[in-house]
């Protein structure tokens, strides 16, 4: 196999030559590009959009299929975590933790398989993939327990099997198959920041522009009163309302090399979150994000008045359950957007200010301890990659602007 711009040459496997190689990807039009090639020219992105109503069907008659859908993936990742277990090694005096014995759980998989078969195999290898992650914790220091998965598992569709539209009157459609029946859902965009970036995105899938990647549908806990979707009883017996989601990947162009240069020297602070210098030990930008701690202490605080107040006549089940869950679920959505705002707001700086590279320490987190420090650095890199701003993470090493900050602060 070549590629068709470096002309890097990979000899294929085995009884494999006309498969692509590992990494390996297939261009439009047709021509194979080795994995650094296509990283240049592609980013993986996700776009997560609500469905607002089946087309061509009830709300009534779809939720059987989605409760359908979720059961059978549910089920699956339940079974391949015992069977890997069952299969794995037992420590004993080895010294050395022995490699996975290889297993085939698709193979082994002993129920229908008709009508989800591309699912099933895509929730087998995502099992099996957390799974090796955790193995060595697991297996050898028996520090975690075996990974449970709730209900709903989340369904995927592979990349042949959902297609994303405009209808006549130009709203998005999403058509994808579940165990059994191929239904056409319409969505809606996100609020807020997604306004824009979502639909733009959504049209690169339907032109072809963007490569398609899986798809799932969820469902996750609504902010508010929804008459789409499903309802369900929390563990305090009240009635919450989940709406359905449909989760798009795909491959996207990467926009147009921009002229840059330098590096922004982004840190955490003890007074505020998070602040830009340059090179040259200049205070450039500053995020004080005073919200996120009155958050995190108000809810930390609320959790902790709970806690007290459930004594031996509110046990198993304390009466204000639902509200403690309601509330968590609240303080999950804050930090997911706050993570989310901050991680843009940092890039886009560097993208306005024209630096070619982000150097990132967060070792000073006595600001906010709660908050979610990895999560924000995860988005940082991920928003760098996507604009193709080289990101260096210094694990708590000063660099040259911070360790002058802190002289010219103590001065």
């Amino acid at each position: 196999m070549k590629c068709f711009h470096c002309k890097k040459t990979i000899a294929p496997k085995p009884g494999k030559k006309d498969r692509m190689a590992s990494g390996w990807h297939r261009a439009p039009d047709g021509n194979p590009l080795c994995p650094a090639c296509w990283s240049d020219r592609y980013c993986l992105r996700a776009i997560t959009l609500p469905v607002c109503a089946p087309v061509g069907l009830t709300w009534d008659e779809l939720r059987p299929l989605l409760k359908d859908a979720w059961e059978k993936a549910t089920n699956a990742a339940n079974w391949a975590v015992k069977q890997l277990l069952a299969n794995d090694v037992v420590r004993g005096s080895e010294t050395k933790m022995p490699k996975m014995p290889k297993i085939y759980l698709y193979g082994k998989y002993p129920k229908d398989k008709t009508g989800w078969s591309q699912s099933l195999a895509s929730v087998l290898r995502t099992t099996e993939a957390r799974y090796r992650d955790r193995r060595y914790e697991l297996i050898w220091l028996h520090k975690v327990s075996l990974p449970n998965t709730k209900y709903p598992y989340p369904y995927p569709c592979h990349n042949a099997s959902w297609k994303a539209e405009r209808g006549d009157g130009g709203e998005p459609l999403v058509t994808l198959t579940l165990p059994g029946q191929r239904v056409m859902l319409r969505v809606r965009f996100g609020q807020r920041g997604n306004r824009n970036r979502n639909p733009a995105a959504f049209d690169q899938i339907v032109s072809g522009q963007a490569i398609q990647g899986e798809a799932a549908i969820f469902r996750r806990r609504a902010e508010g009163t929804h008459r789409n979707g499903d309802t369900a009883r929390d563990s305090g017996g009240q009635r919450v309302q989940y709406e359905t989601v449909a989760k798009l990947v795909a491959w996207f162009p990467r926009p147009p090399k921009r002229e840059a240069e330098g590096t922004l020297f982004v840190r955490s602070d003890t007074d505020s979150l998070l602040v830009a210098l340059d090179a040259k030990d200049e205070r450039l930008w500053v995020v004080n994000a005073d919200h996120i701690v009155r958050w995190t202490m108000d809810h930390a605080r609320q959790l902790q008045r709970w806690a007290d107040d459930q004594k031996a006549e509110e046990r198993p089940l304390a009466s204000f359950q639902s509200r403690r869950e309601s509330s968590a679920a609240k303080y999950r959505r804050r930090m997911d957007s706050a993570v989310k705002e901050v991680g843009a707001q940092v890039v886009n700086f560097a993208v306005r200010r024209k630096m070619a590279a982000i150097k990132y320490d967060d070792a000073v987190q006595s600001f906010c301890p709660r908050f979610s420090w990895a999560a924000l650095r995860t988005r940082i890199a991920t928003k760098c990659n996507e604009l193709g701003i080289k990101f260096e993470w210094s694990s708590g090493e000063k660099n040259t602007a911070t360790a002058r900050n802190d002289v010219t602060e103590e001065d």
